[in-house]
């Protein structure tokens, strides 16, 4: 598949808005800026579109509602996609909130036998970002883990894990090393 041909979803998980800067955002935007020119991008703040909270219907045998209002979107924006990037900064060893309620919503997705979700994102890239304010990388193994055993279940290509560690708000940019990590992740 050629550049122009694939489209990246960027999901940014971050519970700060752009008024208040993440650094996984910027390390995210900081990666984005590498990929080959013609590179269609889409930029979804999960903070703009909120979800209800998920609930798990499916040994009640009612066949779901179909999505609207912003689970319509976020579905919508998730099959247009080839290469989805899960750009989460690390909470308590996960991914945030926000992430974790898009990610609920795939279960709902599933149980909707006309959108056939599982099916059309087989073969599909998955990438997950994340900065952190502690120093050893290791404690955002968790989360790594969860995308990519996601991405393996779904039968999608886990492309791989960028994690800094960052500081405060915008510290990122100040990180030589995460900055050079970040231009190489899509290489």
């Amino acid at each position: 598949m050629d550049n122009s041909q694939r489209r990246f979803l960027f999901i940014l998980g971050s519970a700060r808005d752009e008024r208040n800067e993440s650094n996984t955002e910027i390390l995210t935007r900081q990666a984005a800026q590498q990929l080959p020119e013609g590179t269609e991008q889409e930029w979804i703040r999960l903070t703009d579109y909120p979800l209800d909270p998920f609930r798990d219907r499916s040994d009640s045998g009612d066949t779901p509602t179909f999505p609207k209002g912003n689970e319509k979107a976020l579905l919508d924006a998730t099959l247009a996609a080839t290469d989805l990037v899960i750009a989460s900064p690390l909470y308590w060893y996960g991914v945030s909130s926000y992430t974790q309620a898009y990610l609920e919503y795939w279960d709902k997705w599933f149980l909707i036998p006309e959108l056939n979700f599982e099916e059309r994102m087989k073969g599909r890239n998955l990438w997950g970002v994340t900065a952190m304010g502690v120093k050893q990388t290791e404690h955002s193994d968790p989360l790594r883990d969860k995308l990519s055993l996601t991405a393996e279940f779904m039968s999608m290509e886990w492309k791989g894990f960028l994690v800094a560690t960052s500081g405060g708000s915008g510290q990122i940019r100040k990180r030589e090393e995460a900055m050079v990590k970040a231009k190489e992740f899509f290489a």
